[in-house]
């Protein structure tokens, strides 16, 4: 997965995840750094790859991550949706690291 795949996918899932009336307990839309807490990366390393500068000569997504995100993308709709929701106070409770 490149860099760019990544940074479309994310898109999606914010786009998914706000359309299905997914919000923050403040009432805000999910906002992109949403998806460090649920993948389970530091907000710097989300950013890097979504922005396409992460320090990796490959410029790709490593593979763990990758990995990962091919599970998550064999889950149904609606079992993503009931994650997502799960997800929602993690990143509430860690919004900066």
């Amino acid at each position: 997965m490149t860099f760019t795949e990544y940074k479309v996918l994310i898109e999606q899932w914010t786009t998914l995840a706000n359309n299905a009336g997914l919000t923050l307990s403040n009432g805000d839309p999910i906002p992109f750094t949403f998806w460090k807490a649920f993948l389970g990366l530091k907000r710097k390393v989300h950013q890097e790859i979504f922005n396409g500068n992460y320090k990796i000569k490959s410029k790709k997504v490593p593979a763990y991550l990758s990995q990962s995100i091919h599970f998550i993308q064999l889950l149904a709709s609606d079992v993503f949706i009931e994650e997502i929701k799960t997800h929602i106070p993690i990143f509430e409770a860690d919004k900066v690291s």
